[in-house]
């Protein structure tokens, strides 16, 4: 039973009116419908973010046997003038927003570097053993060395994604005119080879001076855990993911296939949403597709799916072109220093190596 049901048989036998509606206070169920219908939803609060709000007629007390409040907040407010209390349930999303909207996002970002620093130690450390055990024949210890290498390289991909997608949610990341035809031909030359070294073929159709209000890094996040996520998802024996970009009339798009179809579009789905898919420990980490999700949605685009089992999985970027910004650009691009640790790096680490 899902979280509104449970709720809906909480209070469906209520003598206090019940309505349950959604962020922009549409009623999606009440206990009394011919009641609500004379309640001017118009004057209560709304909070921006995602939630279930419940005004009701007076305070409502029951014994709740479900498990919803591991993962939710609730709010209480008062409604008018003794007209009754507005329950706010907040997810484990909505708080996340909210936090990385204060003073927490810092601290945050900071610790998730240290992470990484201190991973990178014990890459250094496995690196230095690595030699001696080679040249000994030691095949436990070589054994060893690449699992542990995976697992770090996994960590270092999930925490650069985390700082992703708090960037969206404290909405701190500027726009500036940007080439997107530039910033993505030069990630896919520089994929390439790296693709080619584990066995995937990367190929790209790139139409060129395609231009947009947008931020340089953010692009190449989204786009880059879209291209490893077709890397280590395709279950084709021989690898193939194909990058495409074009204009479609007043859109970009902006596509990646692989030839294997090993997942389903509604699969995808559920990783749309940032932690929707870590309800259990598992080994997957998803905030990949969150982090495409969310640009093309701060661009006022969407991100969606095509699927056939065993033949391909595509996804595709829809983004409104806007305004023509060539113009404004600057006349070469800046130069920047290549690093197996910047985003890309890290957020390929999760199927290849960079740092090999």
């Amino acid at each position: 039973m899902d979280f509104t049901e449970r709720l809906k048989k909480l209070y469906e036998d209520s003598d206090k009116l019940v309505i349950m509606a959604d962020e922009k206070m549409k009623i999606v169920w009440s206990n009394q419908p011919q009641k609500s219908r004379m309640l001017d939803l118009g004057r209560l609060r709304v909070y921006e973010g995602k939630k279930i709000t419940l005004p009701v007629e007076a305070a409502v007390t029951a014994e709740y046997p479900g498990d919803f409040g591991e993962s939710c907040a609730v709010e209480i407010q008062p409604v008018g003038d003794g007209e009754g209390y507005m329950l706010t349930f907040y997810s484990c999303d909505d708080i996340e927003r909210l936090a990385d909207r204060s003073g927490h996002l810092k601290f945050k970002a900071n610790f998730l570097g240290n992470i990484r620093n201190e991973l990178s130690q014990v890459l250094f450390t496995l690196e230095a053993k690595r030699q001696k055990y080679l040249e000994q024949g030691d095949m436990d210890f070589l054994n060893f060395e690449k699992e542990a290498r995976y697992r770090i390289l996994r960590t270092f991909s999930a925490t650069v994604n985390y700082n992703e997608i708090s960037k969206y949610y404290n909405g701190f990341f500027s726009k500036e005119p940007v080439c997107i035809s530039d910033v993505v031909r030069d990630l896919c030359a520089e994929l390439e080879q790296q693709f080619a070294d584990g066995g995937c073929e990367l190929t790209f159709d790139i139409e060129p001076d395609i231009c947009l209000m947008s931020n340089e890094d953010r692009i190449k996040a989204a786009v880059c855990n879209l291209l490893i996520n077709a890397f280590m998802y395709c279950s084709a024996e021989k690898k193939k993911c194909r990058l495409e970009l074009a204009v479609d009339g007043e859109d970009i798009l902006l596509s990646v296939c692989d030839n294997g179809g090993s997942i389903t579009a509604a699969e995808l789905e559920k990783c749309r949403t940032p932690f929707a898919a870590f309800r259990k420990f598992g080994e997957r980490e998803s905030l990949g597709i969150a982090v495409a999700a969310m640009f093309c949605e701060s661009q006022g685009g969407s991100l969606g799916f095509e699927c056939k089992q065993g033949e391909y999985t595509k996804a595709v970027m829809r983004i409104p072109r806007g305004e023509d910004v060539s113009g404004e650009l600057r006349a070469e691009r800046r130069s920047r220093l290549k690093s197996p640790y910047d985003v890309p790096g890290c957020i390929i680490a999760k199927g290849l190596d960079p740092l090999k």
